[in-house]
């Protein structure tokens, strides 16, 4: 049964503040953006975490951090919305 674990999760779509599909209308949001304009992974990697209840709070985490907090258990499939505050915070911005 090993074998036939899943080797990756969809997290749930990512929604804007209109409550639309997150796309082009609300701005650069491209990951690489991000990555860049913050120094790295982390926050993008940080926020996903917080979405899905793995993190209380906004925080930076390494990939493997990361996948030491996950698990299908525990995996949340509610909507995300993608805050102004998101934005900020992947700019970095401190956390609010």
């Amino acid at each position: 049964l090993a074998r036939f674990a899943p080797r990756y999760w969809h997290h749930p779509l990512v929604s804007g503040h209109d409550g639309r599909r997150l796309a082009k209308r609300h701005g650069d949001t491209r990951i690489a953006v991000y990555r860049a304009l913050s120094g790295g992974p982390e926050r993008v990697i940080g926020l996903c975490a917080s979405w899905l209840g793995y993190a209380p709070r906004r925080t930076p985490l390494s990939a493997p951090e990361f996948a030491s907090l996950c698990s299908p258990k525990t995996f949340k499939l509610d909507p995300v919305t993608f805050s102004p505050d998101d934005d900020a915070w992947l700019r970095g911005s401190p956390s609010r």
